[in-house]
């Protein structure tokens, strides 16, 4: 196409593309702490896409067992009775849920451009 630009004739403001990963038909439901964090990465990553989604999806997951991880040591403690070994101190298995799902959001992070 030929033409020349007419400014008189153009849009004020371009429609929103629409070209965001939208959250999947009831996710919101099955895991409402995961859908908390789409909308607010949704948010924060503006230059994600619709391929994004599931990558996103898995992210929101992680993020929300490394939440439901830090709520449990914030009410249990990060250490545990060892009831196998004697009754000492082990760390708790909260923990190493949580640094294993930040470990995973945080590759997530990163395949999706949102690092530091």
């Amino acid at each position: 196409m030929q033409g020349t630009f007419r400014p008189d004739r153009a849009p004020a403001a371009l429609p929103a593309a629409g070209d965001g990963p939208r959250m999947p038909r009831g996710f919101a439901r099955r895991d409402p702490a995961a859908a908390k964090w789409w909308k607010e990465l949704v948010e924060v990553l503006p230059w994600l896409t619709i391929a994004d989604g599931p990558a996103l999806l898995l992210l929101c997951r992680h993020m929300a067992r490394a939440d439901e991880a830090a709520a449990t040591m914030a009410t249990d403690g990060v250490t545990a009775v060892d009831t196998v070994h004697g009754g000492g101190l082990k760390q708790s298995p909260a923990a190493l849920v949580w640094a294993r799902e930040s470990a995973a959001a945080a590759r997530l992070l990163g395949s999706l451009g949102a690092t530091v």
